[in-house]
């Protein structure tokens, strides 16, 4: 009996000690620290799982409605004026509508069109004047196909004008880039921010 109860107290000690950090119990949730703090935007960060085998922390993905926050423009032939990078300003047809922070032309836009269009020009919301465009009534993010671009005389598609998305950018002083986006909302995989970034690319994410 004597055995019994010391047996049973020392079963008791050890898980105390456990609990008091010899041994850390599982662990659910924590807070996703490794997010830069100029990254967090309101409710964006939540706790996520602890994924002890990866020794990383990885974060719950983001709605996919602000995976196109800002939107960069490239491989154009003959609207060079249009490339650089968009930032989401307003709405048209109930769609995100963006201006250009970097272009070389001023007052470029992105706006969709009730005819079903996507378009690239100057004059915003319901105007159908554009120089480059494309059929479609996706969220941009969704759009898929070769945009289209007015070469003087027809519209010809040009399947080299990318057309990219991005969660957030953020200006960098003196850096030739001007600006870093990252991608971190995604409709189908995570987002890992273990190194402190997440999924950083300098203008970098699937084309659409």
């Amino acid at each position: 009996m004597r055995r019994l109860l010391l047996l049973l107290a020392w079963e008791g000690s050890m898980a105390a000690g456990r609990d008091a950090g010899g041994v850390v119990p599982a662990l659910t949730k924590r807070e996703d620290s490794a997010v830069p703090p100029w990254l967090v935007r309101g409710a964006d960060l939540a706790a996520v799982p602890l994924d002890l085998g990866a020794g990383s922390a990885r974060r719950d993905l983001q709605s996919s409605s602000d995976a196109c926050d800002y939107v960069s423009v490239s491989g154009s032939t003959g609207w060079s004026s249009y490339h650089g990078l968009y930032n989401s300003t307003g709405t048209c047809d109930s769609k995100p509508s963006y201006e250009c922070l970097d272009c070389s032309g001023s007052g470029r836009k992105i706006w969709h069109h009730p005819y079903g269009y996507w378009f690239m020009g100057t004059d915003g919301c319901d105007s159908t004047a554009s120089g480059i465009n494309i059929i479609s009534n996706d969220d941009l993010e969704d759009v898929s196909g070769d945009w289209r671009e007015w070469d003087g005389s027809a519209w010809s598609a040009n399947s080299a004008i990318a057309v990219t998305c991005y969660s957030y950018c953020k200006e960098i002083p003196g850096s030739t880039d001007k600006y870093r986006c990252f991608d971190c909302a995604d409709a189908s995989a995570q987002a890992s921010v273990g190194d402190g970034q997440c999924d950083v690319g300098e203008r970098r994410r699937r084309p659409v």
